[in-house]
């Protein structure tokens, strides 16, 4: 199965260049209701700390997302439903991160929660309610978050969209602060590292503090760029088509193909 994501022609270019996707950060992400509301007791903002990657599983041509995306003047790139390096943690878990612990400046990210998954957007009539719901109270006293449901709620407006995503959790951390005072140490340092990283999180999230990343890129498998898939949009021009063409070079297997809609829409002035 293809997956498809609407995009323009120099992010394109970017994609193929890198082998890389980005994912931006949840609370800059067109829908301002995935982030504002607070999940939990302490109305923890777990948008500040979710990247996403958004797709559609359909492969009907969608005007909306060629106009919110494009302009109706950019791409449509399709690629396999899996498209991205995965890594196996264990016999039932596929992760989408190299290593059991990855860090940021001011965050780090574990594998066993970022599963290699593409996640149906939910639509409802209330998304405030649903995210409120993420982070329930245990009966010893802690919490309990529920990383899978994190970043998949909008409001039924938007089921135009047809959206599916990739996520990333991270969590909020002084690693650098961490690390610059463990640097020295001859007593266990690594372990001086960790419980000084670890005893930030708490504070942080429960403080709502944002972290300066405001996205993340990974690596895409370079086996799935060989089948891949471009739609040139419904307003693109003949120089367009050259301009994409070029970018595909290296990608003899690649398909090009236009839009139903090419020469049957006027462009507004």
């Amino acid at each position: 199965m293809k997956i498809y994501h609407y995009t323009s022609i120099q992010t394109l270019a970017l994609i193929l260049k890198s082998k890389k996707i980005r994912f931006n950060r949840l609370d800059l992400v067109d829908d301002l209701e995935e982030s504002i509301y607070g999940s939990g007791p302490s109305l923890t903002k777990l948008g500040l700390y979710t990247f996403v990657s958004c797709w559609t599983k359909s492969n009907r041509e969608n005007l909306a997302l060629w106009n919110m995306y494009t302009r109706y003047k950019g791409v449509r790139i399709g690629l396999d439903e899996m498209p991205f390096k995965t890594y196996k943690v264990n016999e039932n878990f596929t992760s989408l991160l190299p290593n059991a612990m990855n860090f940021g400046t001011d965050y780090f990210m574990t594998s066993f929660n970022n599963e290699a998954k593409i996640y149906d957007v939910e639509y409802v009539d209330n998304p405030k309610e649903e995210i409120k719901k993420l982070i329930m109270p245990t009966e010893n006293g802690g919490i309990l978050i529920d990383t899978t449901r994190i970043g998949i709620f909008k409001r039924k407006e938007w089921s135009m969209q047809e959206e599916s995503r990739f996520k990333i959790t991270v969590q909020p951390a002084d690693v650098y602060g961490a690390a610059k005072e463990t640097m020295n140490s001859s007593s266990a340092p690594l372990y001086n590292f960790l419980y000084k990283m670890f005893d930030t999180l708490g504070t942080s999230i429960i403080a709502n503090k944002p972290i300066n990343t405001t996205y993340i890129d990974l690596n895409l498998d370079s086996t799935k760029l060989d089948s891949i898939e471009i739609m040139m949009g419904p307003l693109t021009s003949d120089a367009d088509r050259i301009i994409v063409e070029s970018l595909l070079g290296t990608y003899p297997s690649a398909k090009i193909c236009n839009s139903i809609f090419l020469g049957k829409m006027r462009e507004k002035k």
